[in-house]
């Protein structure tokens, strides 16, 4: 949903900032954004105008009004499909007046009330526009929602709003221009969660200290699983570590011409209108997206749609074979592409088997995390007996990468890249590893389940082998990897 202006003074500078805490430190170094390697996933060019006033929206490429219910009516205008008009390949979107006084104005939203439409997780997201030549009570902005804040979908998580920008009238005459960039971490009640990392940053200057309504400008966002940025024509102006315990589900598109945002309306100026060029979606390269390893050994695999890990991520490479061994020639990252060259093998010099929770099904909950834990690569023997599990991987792309590896109960221990010896842990325990550090995690909501993982940071070459020793009734999980 859409904050009013009662918290502007709360910005801050994200990469200023020590207090920041992610599993990745944010990129924090200012340059113009690379789109080498990024793959085009949406692209709307305005030639005609493509807008659904019902849903489902299907064939239309935008709905006319914000998808997540009656939060959507957070303008003080009435959403009104009317408002576009699309000439010359540039879109209008025009705030005005009815005969009874009334104020009227147009949404885009890429998905529908069903969840249907345009949506990604990781990757860039661009628009070029031109502010409205309007004062006080404009408030045209261009921003990201998550699907799993849908009433139809809902999840009833976490979840994280985007502003790639807002722009207030009352800022019309400020020269320099500035626009408002933004993240806020909405929790499940619909209250915002003040903990770092999250961005409010109301006077974000113009690189070029050019008028917004002036001329056409581009808006973008990069949202990378370790850092989000915000660019205008290209050059960085914001940055945050990823607030990833918010990142529940995919990100679509608005495109608005609010009025209100907690300013009056004196300034609004009749028949002014917000002006789009195109908007723009990208993936992240292959090389930049996290690969995860799920034993599903069971039967309950993670859904190519769900997130799962510490670092959420979809597509999961669920394994089926046999849980003495098994490997993977063909491996895919979090958006679903080939991974050229890398593959995965595992396997234990002791029994194999697989360990559930008693049934339960987690396939409905969105982060996929239930299903994360449903199996576990495990050799068993007793205590202290040489048994171990391993996994293994090769022509890892990454230059700088951190490994997570879930494991489930039991008395053991953890190595990578080599022989298994070492700390002792007891599942949830406080422990120390050799360059890693263990932390508890819940895998599902409800019920709730302990769980846990050991990061390795900064592992560096393109394979390395985890190896977990076993006392009674503990295993392997799965194993992440996220480039750095």
């Amino acid at each position: 949903m859409k904050m009013p202006r009662t918290l502007i003074a709360l910005w801050l500078i994200a990469c200023a900032s020590p207090a920041i805490a992610a599993p990745l430190a944010p990129i924090c170094s200012p340059g113009d954004i690379d789109l080498t390697g990024y793959t085009l996933t949406f692209s709307d060019e305005f030639n005609t105008l493509s807008v659904a006033t019902v849903s489902p929206k299907s064939p239309a490429t935008w709905y006319y009004w914000p998808p997540y219910g009656a939060a959507a009516a957070y303008s003080a205008s009435v959403w009104d499909a009317s408002a576009f008009s699309v000439s010359g390949g540039i879109l209008s979107d025009k705030a005005f007046t009815d005969s009874g006084g009334a104020w009227h104005s147009g949404n885009l939203s890429s998905v529908d009330t069903t969840g249907a439409g345009f949506s990604q997780q990781w990757g860039y997201f661009e628009i070029r526009a031109r502010m409205p030549n309007s004062a006080s009570g404009s408030w045209p902005a261009f921003w990201l929602g998550q699907t799993g804040g849908i009433p139809a979908i809902k999840n009833g998580l976490p979840g994280e709003e985007l502003d790639v920008f807002e722009w207030y009238g009352v800022a019309h005459d400020q020269v320099p221009g500035v626009v408002q960039q933004a993240s806020h971490n909405w929790n499940v009640d619909g209250s915002q969660d003040l903990t770092l990392p999250y961005l409010y940053k109301p006077q974000t200057p113009m690189p070029d200290s050019t008028a917004p309504w002036s001329a056409f400008h581009n808006y973008g966002i990069l949202v990378r699983p370790d850092s989000i940025t915000w660019y205008i024509d290209g050059v960085q102006t914001n940055q945050i570590a990823t607030p990833t315990s918010h990142m529940t589900s995919p990100f679509y598109m608005m495109v608005d011409y609010a009025l209100g945002g907690g300013w009056p309306l004196s300034g609004a100026v009749n028949n002014s209108h917000l002006d789009v060029d195109w908007v723009r979606a990208y993936s992240l390269p292959v090389s930049k997206l996290p690969v995860g390893i799920d034993f599903s050994m069971d039967g309950i695999p993670i859904p190519a749609t769900a997130l799962a890990g510490v670092v959420p991520q979809s597509n999961w490479n669920n394994t089926s074979a046999n849980p003495l061994s098994g490997n993977l020639a063909t491996v895919k990252d979090s958006g679903g592409n080939t991974v050229p060259g890398m593959a995965v093998a595992w396997g234990a010099n002791g029994s194999g088997g697989h360990w559930g929770f008693g049934g339960y099904n987690f396939t409905t909950n969105a982060l996929g995390n239930g299903d994360l834990y449903s199996s576990a690569l495990f050799a068993y023997g007793g205590s202290n007996s040489g048994w171990y599990a391993y996994v293994g991987a090769t022509g890892v792309p990454f230059a700088t990468y951190n490994v997570y590896v879930y494991f489930e109960g039991g008395a053991g221990s953890i190595n990578i890249n080599g022989t298994p010896s070492g700390t002792m842990f007891t599942g949830g325990s406080t422990v120390s590893f050799p360059s890693a550090s263990v932390t508890g995690f819940v895998a599902a909501a409800n019920p709730p389940v302990a769980a846990n993982y050991v990061v390795f940071p900064g592992i560096t070459g393109t394979s390395f082998k985890v190896y977990e020793t076993l006392g009674s009734g503990g295993g392997i999980v799965g194993v992440q990897i996220v480039p750095q």
